[in-house]
């Protein structure tokens, strides 16, 4: 189920960023609410974006699971907020992520710093894919028989031990 977004403000940053606040509230009981704030940062991804980041040619299925856009999300949420303090507490909430997070995402090499933590996350995750097909395409070597975990059944070697 998707959730209904109301959009609060939109930042646009120096470095190319966008950030964008959606209310994301809903009603639980009375005059009760769940209040909800969702934060999503974006930058296009370009070449002179790939540059910075100093990446090289990622190859194109990197490319491909990348898409066109780098998105950074943050979820804020608080329960049993009462209907007059809702718009108080988003307003709160929007403000903090304002001051605690625009001035680490509005640097200009943070664009070119996610991109490269995003490409190192998906060659690993690439890597485990093709080392589990690999993994799973090897057959067994049934010759050698079963492994031999003995050691972990040995008595440790004590002064005792040691005497007889």
């Amino acid at each position: 189920m998707e959730e209904e977004r109301t959009p609060i403000a939109t930042d646009r940053l120096a470095n190319g960023m966008t950030i964008c606040f959606h209310d994301l509230s809903r009603p639980v009981a009375g005059d009760r609410w769940q209040v909800v704030l969702r934060c999503d940062a974006s930058i296009p991804i370009t070449d002179a974006l790939w540059q910075a980041a100093e990446l090289g040619d990622p190859g194109p299925e990197i490319r491909a699971t990348l898409g066109s856009e780098l998105t950074l999300s943050l979820r804020k949420e608080r329960n049993f907020i009462s209907q007059t303090d809702k718009e108080d507490l988003l307003a709160e909430m929007v403000g903090q992520i304002r001051r605690n997070m625009l001035g680490y995402l509005h640097t200009p090499r943070f664009p070119a710093r996610l991109l490269a933590r995003r490409c190192h996350e998906i060659r690993e995750e690439l890597g485990f894919r093709a080392a589990d097909r690999t993994r799973f395409d090897e057959p067994e070597d049934e010759e050698a028989g079963p492994a031999d975990f003995s050691y972990l059944f040995a008595k440790p070697a004590t002064a005792e031990n040691k005497k007889t």
